[in-house]
């Protein structure tokens, strides 16, 4: 039985105007009788950009006018991706998440989430012969070549929503000339996915119009999804809301600076992970116990499940064994996650190896 669902094409937006319409996307009631319609949002940015991922780290001293208005961060996590003109970002809301074409009454568990909807964005790149495939992580790729990224993050309601940028003119492995004179350019650069990247102008051998890949998406998303799309534009209600979160949660700048560490947060580790980076930056109190942690890197999660991380971990003595048995508590619970760390070992060991720094 097919889906209802609502289709909407924006080009030319700002990052913030975009991060608020997907955080107004992710605001949405979750649960099967909320009369709430899945949507298909597909649209793209009026300049080069950067876009973080949710839980990315920033350096302790980045001032937001480094930033200016080109550079962003998602409601998802995972890496650093370049957008703009060249680019696609694809954004599926649905009220819960439901097994599309499988069991409707079946809520996928977030190790599910990316393969199943992934599956109208590939579709949707078959119509020009492009053969993309997901192999699993955060990737999509044409005969081993990076074209796009995925993501996805749940509301505390339940709701999901699944993200894709893929690259339609220009490749996720290069920054824009005009990006020359950034701050800390090289750092941004080394985040991007690595090479072999490759674009669907390039695997296709011509130009492919927004509009042709939006609605090659949505019939794709209908036919592998069981959905069923009417498009539209935002109401005026809808946009008012918009223009709230835009003003509220975007524009005053703590949404680009959130994942930076606290001033007293100055015992700082890395670890390697299947999907770049995981950090811990800690404070310790007097007697040697977690004051407070902010973890960070390029892992898929939300926030709920983050910040029950942080805190269960305060107050607590800096103690393997102890650090190790409050992450698997919080992962443990129902619908938390961390996905892309290889093991959830990760988070203890890296935390130990942070405490164990000379302060600052």
């Amino acid at each position: 039985m097919a889906i209802p669902a609502d289709f909407i094409v924006e080009t030319g937006l700002s990052l913030s105007l975009s991060a608020a319409t997907d955080r107004y996307l992710l605001s949405h009631p979750g649960g099967e009788q909320t009369g709430t319609r899945p949507i298909l949002r597909i649209y793209t940015l009026e300049r080069p950009s950067l876009l973080l991922g949710r839980y990315q780290p920033l350096p302790a001293d980045f001032q937001r006018k480094e930033a200016g208005d080109r550079i962003g961060r998602r409601l998802t996590g995972g890496r650093t991706l370049p957008a703009g003109p060249g680019f696609i970002g694809i954004t599926l809301f649905l009220p819960k998440a439901w097994d599309l074409a499988g069991d409707p009454n079946r809520i996928l568990p977030p190790e599910l989430i990316l393969n199943r909807y992934v599956r109208g964005v590939m579709r949707g790149c078959h119509r020009f012969r492009v053969k993309a495939v997901y192999m699993g992580r955060d990737v999509l790729t044409v005969d081993r070549k990076k074209i796009a990224l995925v993501g996805f993050t749940f509301s505390e309601a339940g709701s999901v929503l699944f993200e894709c940028h893929l690259a339609l003119s220009e490749n996720l492995g290069a920054l824009d000339p005009s990006f020359a004179g950034l701050p800390r350019r090289d750092r941004f650069l080394s985040e991007l996915p690595s090479p072999p990247v490759t674009s669907l102008k390039a695997e296709a051998e011509r130009d492919v119009s927004v509009r042709e890949m939006a609605e090659s998406v949505c019939k794709g998303s209908e036919n592998r999804l069981g959905l069923t799309f009417e498009e539209r534009a935002w109401t005026l209600e809808e946009r008012e809301e918009i223009s709230r979160l835009r003003k509220e949660g975007i524009e005053n700048g703590a949404w680009i600076e959130e994942r930076k560490p606290r001033p007293s947060e100055t015992r700082q580790a890395e670890t390697e992970i299947q999907l770049g980076r995981f950090s811990a930056a800690l404070a310790l109190d007097k007697d040697g116990n977690v004051a407070s942690v902010t973890l960070a890197g390029e892992f898929l999660s939300d926030d709920r499940t983050v910040s029950e991380l942080e805190t269960a971990f305060r107050g607590e003595a800096c103690e393997w064994t102890a650090l190790g048995t409050l992450t698997d508590r919080v992962l443990s619970r129902p619908g938390r996650f961390i996905l892309g760390l290889g093991s959830p070992r990760v988070v203890p060991d890296t935390l130990m190896r942070a405490a164990m720094k000379a302060d600052g």
